[in-house]
């Protein structure tokens, strides 16, 4: 939503656009609106995109626990920012320019902060969730 937003606000483009390129990774390239034209609402391609982004989404999350399970907040915060950041710079300098050439226009600023945001929200999500340790609970017996 994030990156549809800043699409739309920063870019003054389509807050459709990503949704289409995220569709294309399973639907190929076939689907992206004409070069120039602006990409209109389409269920299918918002339902596609969600089908493709949510699962690799929880994957990152999943990955993001496992590797915060042992830190305090401060930490977990870091590692998640550095996770969203290494998510950003694998997906889109590594794997996009000969699997989905169309992201290139996503190599910017402002999609680097997109994906280091999500990396914070995992972190502060998972610190929110996560339950104490036996070492952090009192183990004390109640007061009468």
């Amino acid at each position: 939503m994030l990156e549809m937003a800043r699409v739309w606000i920063v870019q003054d483009m389509s807050p459709w656009g990503p949704p289409y390129m995220m569709a294309a990774m399973g639907l190929g390239a076939d689907v992206l609106p004409a070069m120039g034209s602006r990409a209109e609402f389409d269920l299918k391609i918002v339902v596609i995109a969600m089908m493709i982004h949510f699962p690799l989404a929880v994957i990152y999350g999943l990955f993001g626990a496992w590797l915060m399970h042992r830190f305090d907040f401060a930490i977990s915060v870091l590692i998640g920012v550095g996770l969203g950041l290494a998510i950003y710079l694998v997906n889109f300098y590594m794997i996009a320019p000969t699997a989905f050439p169309w992201f290139e226009m996503g190599r910017n600023w402002l999609g680097a902060f997109a994906h280091t945001l999500f990396g914070a929200v995992i972190a502060i999500s998972y610190c929110a969730l996560k339950k104490p340790d036996a070492a952090d609970r009192d183990t004390s017996p109640p007061r009468r």
